[in-house]
């Protein structure tokens, strides 16, 4: 037995073209499809609030990577900084050799 679509079904229904036994025999089907269709949306939340559980924790692990990646970049910061203040420090102790290397050659 086919199940029609149920505007057909009430068409015939009111034709007198669907007998009893034929109506309940496709409401019977109507309500095995509709039974599975709640199954399969079921199964398909369980799946999507799987997935939405899966996203959550990436995002979060995303999170604390993006944390350690900025304490870390903030420390190189730091340590270029200081290595910018380290050569300018050599650059004006070499001046000041060659200030006083140039002075004495000149007073002697």
């Amino acid at each position: 037995m086919a199940t029609y679509h149920h505007q057909k079904l009430l068409t015939e229904w009111g034709n007198g073209t669907l007998t009893s036994d034929m109506a309940i025999g496709h409401i019977l089907q109507h309500i095995g499809l509709l039974y599975q269709g709640q199954d399969q949306a079921a199964q398909r939340r369980q799946t999507l609030q799987q997935d939405i559980d899966g996203l959550k924790a990436a995002l979060t692990k995303l999170k604390q990577e993006n944390e350690t990646l900025r304490v870390y970049l903030e420390r190189q910061e730091l340590q270029l900084n200081s290595l910018i203040g380290l050569n300018l420090t050599v650059y004006q102790i070499k001046n000041e050799v060659d200030s006083l290397t140039h002075t004495l050659a000149k007073a002697a």
